[in-house]
């Protein structure tokens, strides 16, 4: 546990942080211990993580950085639990600083939903869907269009990747 006290002390200054699936698990197990560090230098956040991790909480990464500007969610899938911790007590960074959301493929409506309604600074909110999943997009589109948006400079886009020909289509 040093180690990753060490460890979180020194990430606790960089301006760009990317998680992947394993470090997840190990954050939750530090704040069982101990609180985060405050990331306050943290402007851009990216997660990429497998959507069956169990242990994962954004509410608590998200309330250590209050200055975050930009964030990106990879396969990211939140249970509802979280989406309830982040109601009750929205993080400082949704209120003042986060101008850019970008989630890549699986991502739950509700998690769109609650970062639209809450993020007060938010400019652009983009969702990238894997051609495979772009199947239901128009309802999918029709539905994140109608969530309200606290931000009333928010624009969102909806776009689809196909890797098998590695082609964008802007929705």
């Amino acid at each position: 546990m040093k180690t990753l006290h060490t460890f979180l002390a020194w990430i606790s200054k960089v301006t760009n942080l990317s998680l992947s699936s394993s470090t997840p698990k190990a954050l939750y197990a530090y704040t069982r211990f101990e609180p985060l560090p405050q990331f306050s230098n943290l402007t851009r956040l990216e997660v990429m993580m497998d959507s069956s991790e169990k242990d994962w909480s954004l509410a608590t990464i998200l309330a250590s950085c209050p200055n975050l500007k930009s964030l990106d969610l990879w396969d990211y899938l939140p249970r509802l639990e979280i989406l309830d911790i982040l109601r009750l007590n929205v993080p400082k960074c949704l209120l003042t600083s986060l101008e850019s959301v970008e989630i890549f493929d699986s991502v739950g409506t509700e998690l769109i939903e609650y970062l639209l309604g809450n993020a007060a600074v938010l400019k652009e909110f983009t969702v990238t869907l894997h051609c495979r999943k772009a199947e239901g997009k128009s309802q999918f589109v029709k539905q994140i269009l109608t969530f309200p948006r606290r931000s009333s400079a928010c624009q969102v886009f909806v776009h689809t990747f196909c890797s098998c020909c590695e082609n964008y289509a802007l929705v």
